[in-house]
Order: structure tokens, then C-alpha cells, then sequence
């Protein structure tokens, strides 16, 4: 999708290769913002502003990440109809889309200018097969794989063939973690309530939440506090371009997160203090 001198226009916050990605192929990067006092909707008049010439691909997240919130469908519609007026398209990384029990249609069933790209990863557990795909219509499949076989000649055919065998598993496996999620976020919720150190809101579904930190607080130095004197590990917001927060995950087991967010919270007001 795009060429030295074209531009891609990318979310913020947003994880931070999808911000690099542009600039490998020589494109300038813009943004537009999504913001965490509107749980990152989705906004279309953001884009516009930020629109200039030369624009060939907005690039989003949905759930977004590092938030966990996902575009509604409505919006993912109202993108893909403006997106065919100026002749452009977006990629929606969909990884984290199968945390929903009963999710709207991916985005590329949605409309034709929206790019679904998703994989075996996030959700099932599977990182180690290295599989992904992309849904788009059939004039960039035939381009995308003309550079992919550039690109990767001859990829693991025993990792691929493991990876198609997992689809027959993949119901089951999202069924248990999507009840791990939703009774993790439970205990979340409960600790975010009394938490004395952070606020924010969490997503319905997943395994991902942004935080806030209190005013003046550098995310990159607690988090480096934390690691190392508390065995415990976020993500800093500046990361995602969103310093002041933090970004966790609570996908591990009950316990575990309970430990890690006692440890979080109690390692940030030592740090705090």
C-alpha cells in the first residue's frame, strides 16, 4: 500500500511498531488522536483533521491497543465509506478481537476499504507458530503475495501445516480463555475500585487495560522500579505514546494476577512515596 513520498496516517496512542511501520517503506507518518477520556473511540472527525495529501493507508488497532477498546461497527463503516471517497484504505489489526464472546463481523466484511490482518497469537496462545493472515480484496491478495513470496521464498511448511491443523481447536481454546478473561477482569475491576494509585476504565472484553497514573508520575522509571524491586511487569504508556500511563495485561491465572496486583499496586506507592 505504500511507496517512498506516500503517508500513512496512525493512530495515537498505538502500539509502537504499527507507528514505525510506515517509514520502512519510506512513507511519512501522521496521526490522529484517540482519546483515553473517550476510551479511545474511534473518530472519524480526528482523522479528517489530521488528513493531508499523499495519504494511502490509516493504520488502527480494534480492540485498540493499548486501551482494549474496540471500534463499533457503525464506525468501522462510516471509516470505510469515507475511506473509498479519497481513495485510500485502512489496515485494522483485529488480534485481539476473538476476546469478545459474540464480536461484530471483522472489519473487512464491514467494508471493502478496511484491511482485517489478525492471527494466532493473542488470543489462542499460538505465537510460537508465527501465523497470520490478511483479509482484502482479491487485487491486493494477488500483490501480497507476489511480495510475500519476494520476501519469504519458502516459509516453515511444517509451522504452517500445524497452524491450519489448530483450527479445528480453535473454538475450544477461545472458550476457555474468554472465561478466564471475563473472571480475570472481574478481579481487575475490584482492585482498580480501591486502588489509590491508578484510574481508568476497562474494556468489556480482553485482557489488556490502560491506566492512569497520578500527575507527575514517570511511567518508564516506575516501571523500571517495578521489574526490579517488586518482580512485576507493565508496560509503560510512553511506549504507546501515552506517557502518565500503563498499560497491563491479567491473562495469567487467578492467583497470579492477584499477587501481581498487590505487587503493583504496593510497589507504586513505594515509588510514589
Amino acid at each position: 500500500m505504500l511507496a517512498p513520498g506516500d503517508a500513512v496516517l496512525v493512530e495515537a496512542p498505538t502500539y509502537q511498531a504499527l507507528a514505525r511501520l510506515g517509514s520502512v517503506f519510506g512513507a511519512r507518518t501522521l496521526s490522529f488522536a484517540r482519546r483515553i477520556e473517550q476510551d479511545c473511540a474511534l473518530d472519524l472527525g480526528a482523522m479528517k483533521q489530521a488528513w493531508q495529501p499523499g495519504v494511502k493507508l490509516v493504520a488502527l488497532t480494534s480492540p485498540h491497543n493499548p486501551s482494549g477498546f474496540a471500534a463499533t461497527r457503525e464506525a468501522l463503516a462510516e471509516l470505510g465509506g469515507w475511506l473509498e471517497s479519497v481513495d485510500a484504505y485502512a489496515l485494522v489489526d483485529e488480534v485481539y478481537r476473538d476476546f469478545d464472546p459474540h464480536p461484530p463481523p471483522v472489519a473487512q466484511a464491514i467494508h471493502p476499504r478496511l484491511i482485517t490482518t489478525a492471527s494466532l497469537t493473542k488470543v489462542y496462545g499460538l505465537g510460537s507458530l508465527r501465523a497470520g493472515w490478511a483479509l482484502m480484496p482479491e487485487a491486493l491478495v494477488t500483490q501480497a503475495e507476489q511480495l510475500f513470496d519476494f520476501m519469504a521464498v519458502n516459509p516453515a511448511a511444517t509451522m504452517l501445516n500445524l497452524a491450519l491443523s489448530a483450527f479445528a481447536a480453535l473454538p475450544q481454546l477461545r472458550a476457555r480463555v474468554i472465561q478466564r478473561a471475563q473472571e480475570n477482569r472481574a478481579l481487575v475491576a475490584a482492585w482498580l475500585a480501591a486502588s489509590r494509585c491508578f484510574t481508568g476504565n476497562l474494556p468489556p472484553h480482553g485482557i489488556i487495560a490502560l491506566l492512569r497514573l497520578p500527575g507527575g508520575m514517570d511511567d518508564r522509571a516506575l516501571v523500571h522500579d517495578l521489574a526490579e524491586r517488586h518482580q512485576v511487569l507493565a508496560a509503560p504508556g510512553v511506549f504507546f505514546g501515552l506517557p502518565g500511563t500503563i498499560r497491563i495485561a491479567y491473562g495469567m491465572a487467578p492467583d497470579r494476577l492477584a499477587e501481581a496486583l498487590a505487587r503493583l499496586e504496593a510497589g507504586t506507592r513505594a515509588f510514589r512515596a
